[in-house]
């Protein structure tokens, strides 16, 4: 006798229109048991906290206690707990070899990148969301500015996006010194941002200061920030997407326009949007410079660093739109492409206010960024050459970065403990340069430093007319199918009705 199962009237299996990908990320994700320790932990934490606040009685000293934990709470759930567990997220795939299996079916790179950012940002705001029943309770015990802890978290929570994007994008690099970095980076960001929530939330905070201030004085640096938290984050993970890619698919060009446009749109800001009687005052000129630091480093990193792709069905997007041979040598992959791609970039930073008023200060820094990026390219694509490699390991650009980087230090201690505090050949260095930019003559680290740029791009340039070369076949290629695809239905057109006497 077959008995039936009763069946279940609670909602096991989740809708298909979230994506596979997104399915699959979310049921592991939530039984994990660094989730589930964390997400209780949270949730107990903060239960104390307020049984204390309210067996305490002690009015606003209480209030502020309580409001105090859970800000610190929220940033390390949101800024470190999320963020750290995406640092395996793209290396868990590859080493098990489960990537393969998830190629083989209609998923590409940014469907399976994208999926698993989306799952951590679901779970992280599962934190968001169960903390507001307790900033509810802390409106019982006074103090509460509800416009302002609302915009604390809306920025709390885009900058969580943004750096647990970056950190999944360089997931896919096997590299353990970046690994390590990437771990010093995040914590060394919790102190950061608690301090920046205490200034905000403080009576001279941005969101105090803002019912003080005019719409015209306070929107361009809020919105800078979006632009910048939203471009840093995107490109970094479409650069994990590339990392696990196939030839079939292009992950640059997308990363080169969205670049380009945020970075015309942060110049804009930063010269039409700035009142003279701004409260901000000069502060306008750093902040802006920084915001297009955190699209330009992003953008020059994955021009540099992008391998020219085989598949010539790549190329066939770009002649069907008929671009001009200027837009193709800006946007097609590859990073012989991308050197014209930086050299655009580039010049835009010298439409920033600071660039007209410290001049000589604003190139320096431009080039000692520059050169930071491009010299571990350089001699990274100078031993390929020699080793007949075409193909560049992204991990070894950035331990030929990371060496660099070292004795550059160790020359800038040497050279002034010989010298006496008076350095001189640091300067041809970018990491020396810019931690002796002090004590470095101003005109000589500029002449050096545009020295170091014209060596790197004497072994570039000759490096990226044989990879033009290679672009220009695949080019060729790319045409024969475009025009065989164009006359294809021409040449075999499907039989009349009448001739088949049907």
């Amino acid at each position: 006798m077959s008995t039936a199962s009763t069946p279940s009237h609670l909602p096991v299996e989740m809708s298909d229109r979230l994506g596979p990908m997104l399915v699959k990320e979310l049921r592991q994700g939530l039984r994990t048991k660094i989730f589930l320790t964390a997400f209780i932990g949270f949730q107990a934490i903060l239960l104390l906290m307020v049984v204390a606040s309210f067996v305490s009685q002690g009015g606003s000293a209480s209030g502020d206690f309580l409001n105090n934990a859970i800000w610190i709470m929220l940033v390390l759930m949101l800024i470190v707990v999320t963020p750290i567990r995406g640092q395996m997220a793209l290396e868990k795939e590859i080493r098990s070899g489960t990537l393969e299996l998830l190629q083989i079916t209609r998923l590409d790179a940014w469907t399976i990148v994208r999926g698993k950012w989306v799952a951590l940002m679901g779970e992280a705001m599962l934190y968001l969301t169960v903390s507001l029943p307790y900033f509810t309770l802390r409106y019982f015990l006074g103090g509460v500015h509800i416009l302002t802890d609302l915009g604390l978290l809306a920025l709390l929570a885009l900058f969580s996006c943004s750096l647990t994007a970056m950190v999944i994008g360089l997931s896919g690099f096997r590299s353990v010194l970046l690994r390590i970095a990437v771990a010093l980076g995040i914590a060394t960001l919790v102190p950061f941002t608690i301090s920046f929530i205490a200034m905000l939330r403080s009576p001279y905070g941005f969101f105090r200061t803002l019912s003080t201030t005019t719409f015209a004085d306070w929107w361009p640096i809020l919105l800078g920030l979006v632009i910048a938290l939203i471009v840093a984050g995107w490109s970094l993970l479409r650069l994990g997407a590339r990392t696990i890619a196939t030839q079939a698919e292009n992950h640059s060009t997308g990363v080169r326009l969205l670049t380009l446009v945020a970075m015309a749109a942060i110049v804009l800001l930063d010269r039409f949007a700035i009142s003279p009687t701004s409260a901000f005052g000069d502060d306008f000129e750093a902040i802006f410079i920084l915001f297009a630091m955190m699209i330009y480093i992003p953008g020059i990193f994955s021009a540099i660093t992008d391998n020219a792709l085989h598949s010539s069905l790549i190329y066939i997007p770009f002649i069907r739109r008929r671009l001009t041979p200027l837009g193709r040598r800006l946007l097609y992959p590859g990073w012989s492409s991308g050197i014209f791609y930086v050299a655009l970039i580039t010049s835009m930073l010298l439409g920033l206010r600071m660039f007209f008023e410290h001049t000589e200060e604003g190139i320096t820094l431009t080039l000692i960024i520059l050169n930071f990026l491009l010299l571990p390219a350089a001699v990274s694509r100078l031993l390929m050459s020699k080793r007949q490699i075409r193909l560049l390991n992204l991990s070894s650009y950035i331990i030929t970065m990371v060496g660099i980087s070292i004795a550059s230090i160790v020359l800038f201690i040497t050279e002034a403990a010989l010298t006496r505090g008076d350095p001189t050949l640091s300067a041809l260095f970018p990491l020396s340069a810019l931690i002796g930019w002090d004590m470095l003559d101003d005109e000589m680290t500029l002449g050096l430093q545009f020295l170091c740029l014209l060596v790197s791009a004497a072994v570039l340039i000759p490096i990226a007319i044989q990879s033009f070369l290679f672009i220009a076949h695949r080019e060729r290629a790319a045409r024969k199918l475009f025009n065989n695809e164009k006359v294809a239905p021409e040449s075999d057109p499907k039989p009349h009705p009448k001739d088949t006497g049907s």
